[in-house]
């Protein structure tokens, strides 16, 4: 989800997402080239990778790990299925974010 997935992306280098926004974050951890950098897409989109070495491995949110072959191609969408989950007011999010991160003002004069 895009509010489930903004604090991991922001520790990582990648943008802050809000919570009714239709998208994919791909954040690049550790990245070994400065031109890989985070890419926001609409979730409609199926989004392919493939494996250039061997030793790979996906893991989703630590939970599940799965062993990818070099030259395997993985192919990632949007899951048919909705969650309902319990929804804040909008303005809460942005609260949130502004008092936990100090958006807007500078943390040392705190």
């Amino acid at each position: 989800t895009a509010t489930g997935s903004t604090a991991y992306s922001m520790a990582a280098g990648g943008p802050v997402m809000l919570p009714d926004a239709n998208s994919f974050i791909i954040t690049p951890i550790c990245p070994h080239n400065l031109v890989q950098r985070p890419i926001v897409l609409n979730n409609l989109r199926k989004v392919s990778f493939m494996a250039l070495n061997g030793d790979c491995m996906i893991s989703a949110d630590s939970q599940v790990n799965i062993s990818v072959e070099k030259g395997e191609k993985i192919e990632m969408k949007l899951y048919e299925k909705k969650l309902q989950l319990i929804q804040f007011d909008k303005s809460a999010f942005i609260n949130v974010m502004r008092e936990k991160f100090f958006l807007g003002r500078d943390p040392r004069l705190c």
